[in-house]
């Protein structure tokens, strides 16, 4: 027995022999009824299913489920509420930086510092790349004073802590998070903040 399909509420039906998740998911990427939409939520048997690593899906054996929903937006949408969320998301991740900078000032604890670190700024790259779909979708000039400064002062400090990376110097990377990076994020947030 294969899995039911639901796309937004109507029962949708998909290829047989579709085996996995994945499978279903690639399929519905491809197929016209998500045309300039996103698939924002998908519940396998009334659970929400949400992929921690990468091909997860594969996992999901669709013989054995019963129903499979999925909810989408338009990609206008998703990234208008990206942007009415985007201040709550750069103050977590500024979070994690400051957690970082009090793990690196303490010998004992760098290696907690350094991975917290790591999080925070994959997190940091991940919301960047998020903005530059949402730029492109609502067509948003980026070319401004303000982001062109911003985009020079992230850039400047990114390389020094990279530097210090390099040369295992925890103390001069919680200075640099501290004393140059926080500040140009912060400012970064207050600035999206103003402009929605």
């Amino acid at each position: 027995m294969k899995a039911k399909l639901t796309v937004d509420g109507i029962e949708t039906s998909y290829p047989e022999g579709t085996a996995d998740l994945e499978s279903l998911l690639l399929f519905m990427m491809s197929h016209e009824l998500l045309e300039n939409r996103l698939i924002v939520q998908i519940k396998v048997d009334g659970d929400v299913y949400s992929e921690k690593d990468e091909h997860q899906a594969r996992g999901v054996d669709l013989k054995t489920a019963q129903k499979v929903e999925m909810a989408t937006q338009t990609k206008e949408d998703f990234a208008r509420g990206f942007l009415e969320e985007a201040s709550n998301y750069m103050a977590l991740i500024e979070k994690g930086i400051r957690i970082s900078v009090q793990l690196l000032k303490d010998p004992g604890q760098s290696e907690n510092g350094h991975d917290m670190l790591g999080r925070s700024l994959e997190a940091l790259r991940t919301f960047k790349s998020h903005l530059e779909n949402v730029k492109d979708t609502l067509e948003i000039d980026d070319r401004g004073p303000g982001f062109r400064d911003f985009r020079e002062r992230f850039e400047s400090v990114t390389d020094k802590i990279m530097e210090s990376q390099k040369r295992m110097d925890s103390s001069v990377i919680a200075d640099l998070l501290e004393h140059e990076l926080l500040p140009v994020l912060e400012k970064w947030r207050e600035d999206m903040t103003q402009k929605m």
